[in-house]
């Protein structure tokens, strides 16, 4: 799973005064995607098993 530090940049594009980039990262949609990421993660065999069926 991605770390927090990768998906943002390190905050350079809200530093750089991207302010939709900004925005998101207050709203933390970061951290949304990073649970999601983490979802995905764990029911791997589960999604592999029923998305790879043929």
């Amino acid at each position: 799973m991605p770390d927090r530090e990768i998906l943002t940049g390190g905050g350079v594009e809200a530093a750089a005064g991207n302010a939709a980039f900004a925005g998101h990262l207050a709203d933390g949609h970061d951290l949304r995607y990073l649970a999601d990421a983490g979802y995905l993660d764990e029911r791997r065999a589960v999604f592999d098993r029923v998305l790879l069926a043929g």
